[in-house]
């Protein structure tokens, strides 16, 4: 009984080269999976921030004058820099083979 004919030798280096390639291939993959679940990760982490601190503007007292709760414009600025950085990390997952930019710095 003969083997069938692939119209090149099959070699061990031959085999061993394809073997590289597809463990290279599968590699590439599982790294694509961990950046996938790392930005999805924290795409959630920012959208409960974000949640959270639009609580604090709904319930604030319009004058602000609770210490507690803070200035009203500086929790409005951080509600929407937690919501950029929850779209950023969305399309991040969508695309993990993507480079993604740092963060811009947290406003004061």
């Amino acid at each position: 009984m003969r083997l069938p004919r692939f119209g090149f030798r099959l070699t061990v280096r031959r085999l061993m080269v394809a073997v590289a390639i597809v463990a290279v291939g599968i590699g590439i993959g599982a790294e694509g999976e961990r950046r996938r679940e790392r930005f999805t990760r924290l795409a959630r982490q920012h959208s409960v921030v974000r949640d959270e601190m639009h609580k604090f503007l709904v319930i604030a007292p319009p004058s602000g004058s609770l210490e507690f709760f803070g200035d009203r414009r500086a929790i409005s600025e951080l509600v929407g820099y937690h919501g950029r950085l929850k779209a950023k990390y969305e399309e991040a997952a969508r695309h993990p083979w993507l480079p993604v930019e740092p963060d811009p710095p947290e406003p004061k």
